[in-house]
């Protein structure tokens, strides 16, 4: 069963598996993490973004049976969020992805009062656009570029929406 929570601290383990792998960041926009401090860094940031009022960053694990296994993840403006996820490899094409930002979604509704939702993602990455349309979202059109700050070939980006009334 897939649920999620707020980061903790003892989470900077499981955070930097999936993180600082390559392959399960490919189509991420930021680097790797590549050192434990970096994650440590990153989770302590996050922790300290559930106090902020308004908050402009919200990251939250997903467990699967409580093994943490990914994150949810939004930056928030309004009534507005882009949100976006990362699966730790070993739990790829079982439907996680799209459970946990199912859940997240009614939590930014129901929490922040979240009505429109924006995700974007890499042309070439299925896997995210087949999640985009299971929770949703409607492809909107071609976003330009997505330049990587890593070894990655730029690609192409595509932006997806969903309004709830």
């Amino acid at each position: 069963m897939i649920s999620i929570r707020k980061l903790k601290k003892e989470d900077v383990y499981t955070v930097h598996e999936y993180s600082s792998d390559f392959e399960n960041t490919y189509y991420m926009l930021n680097n790797p993490v590549s050192t434990l401090d970096e994650t440590k860094a990153f989770v302590e940031k996050c922790i300290e973004a559930y106090e902020m009022n308004p908050i402009p960053y919200l990251s939250m694990a997903v467990l699967w049976n409580d093994v943490h296994i990914g994150e949810v993840f939004a930056s928030i403006s309004g009534e507005e969020a882009d949100i976006g996820w990362i699966i730790n490899k070993n739990y790829w094409g079982k439907g996680y992805a799209t459970e946990a930002a199912k859940l997240f979604m009614d939590y930014l509704s129901n929490e922040f009062g979240i009505k429109k939702f924006a995700a974007y993602c890499d042309a070439r990455n299925y896997a995210s656009q087949k999640v985009m349309e299971q929770i949703g979202l409607q492809f909107i059109g071609r976003n330009g570029a997505r330049i990587y700050k890593k070894n990655v070939t730029d690609g192409e980006e595509l932006m997806y929406s969903y309004t709830r009334l």
